[in-house]
């Protein structure tokens, strides 16, 4: 068994999720930069879905409503946001929408902050009744 911190799976999922938060809010916080700059199109950041491959293709939709999944990138990749009501100036920023995302990153990072210190508790208190 390792005592490896940086190689235990929960451990390195929790860091590479707190990361892939990093760089949304630094899209978001780009976007927002650019709210008045025309023509400046609405940035994302996409992930891969890899739920279906997980469970072994079994994900079917039962309503035209739901989402494919499909053309997802397989990695974090930064893409514009389609379909979003643009102004005169052919900028599609809204400031709504970004601060929504902006407050939806940080609940995600809190709690995400929150379970790896507790699972480092955890870790720390099993160090300490061994001795």
């Amino acid at each position: 068994m390792s005592t490896d911190l940086i190689s235990n799976p929960v451990m390195r999922e929790m860091t590479a999720y707190l990361d892939r938060l990093v760089q949304r809010q630094t899209v978001v916080a780009t976007n927002v930069a650019n709210i008045d700059t025309p023509g400046y199109k609405a940035k994302d950041v996409e992930f891969s879905n890899n739920l279906d491959e997980a469970l072994g293709g079994t994900l079917h939709r039962t309503d035209p409503h739901h989402l494919t999944g499909d053309g997802l990138p397989s990695g974090g990749r930064i893409m514009e946001v389609k379909d979003l009501p643009s102004r005169l100036d052919h900028n599609n920023v809204s400031l709504d929408r970004e601060a929504t995302k902006l407050a939806e990153i940080a609940i995600r990072f809190s709690a995400t902050a929150q379970m790896y210190q507790l699972r480092l508790r955890t870790i720390k208190q099993a160090i300490l009744e061994g001795r």
